[in-house]
């Protein structure tokens, strides 16, 4: 018989361990498309959930010893950068950020050169806007949910981006400084926008 032990909901759900007495369950758990898979500890049945770990890593296997007194997890840490390189001459890549996060939710070259790109910054991701040399790194979004997989209008004028701020994952728009963020689709799961050559549509 299949029974549930909790109503809260997670995106993901890794590896599980219960406790010698039976009575917690420890496992890893996303709350948020973007968010990293943090080490939860709940009573066994019914109790509410919290978290153990609260960081930027994702753990995925948990074990725990006979007595319950060690535990032990996979730790995975995805750190990206941008490279910058001449589309005729792939050997000379310049690397224009940092900061072990930059990219790793989408980026989108504007038509003036400038790179709009998907961070992290304190557990979500947001929107940023560099110089196509790194310099100049501008935050677009700001303490509004996950927002990744941005995609620049021909003519510059805005942003396509993926969010959740509004509880599932919509394809949003906003002008390119950032300004004016309106919902342009009311699905479950809509993302990685992509405008058609003419401006007028987005997919």
């Amino acid at each position: 018989e299949i029974k549930t032990i909790s109503e809260q909901k997670w995106t993901q759900i890794g590896q599980m361990a219960l406790t010698s007495d039976g009575k917690t369950l420890i496992f890893s758990a996303s709350d948020g498309d973007a968010a990293p898979l943090q080490i939860m500890q709940m009573a066994y049945p019914g109790g509410e959930a919290r978290k153990i770990t609260n960081d930027l890593s994702n753990y995925s296997d948990i074990s725990l010893t006979s007595d319950d007194k060690n535990l032990v997890t996979l730790e995975i840490d995805r750190q990206s950068n941008i490279f910058v390189a001449p589309s005729r001459d792939l050997s000379r890549f310049k690397q224009i950020t940092n900061t072990n996060y930059d990219g790793a939710g989408g980026l989108s070259f504007a038509p003036d050169g400038k790179i709009v790109y998907a961070t992290k910054t304190g557990g979500l991701s947001d929107i940023w806007i560099t110089g196509a040399d790194g310099a100049g790194a501008r935050q677009l979004t700001f303490d509004a949910g996950n927002n990744q997989n941005p995609s620049v209008s021909p003519d510059g004028k805005f942003i396509a981006f993926a969010s959740n701020r509004n509880g599932a994952t919509n394809v949003w728009l906003m002008e390119s400084d950032g300004s004016r963020p309106r919902r342009l689709t009311n699905g479950g799961n809509d993302a990685y926008p992509r405008w058609s050559p003419d401006g007028r549509w987005i997919f």
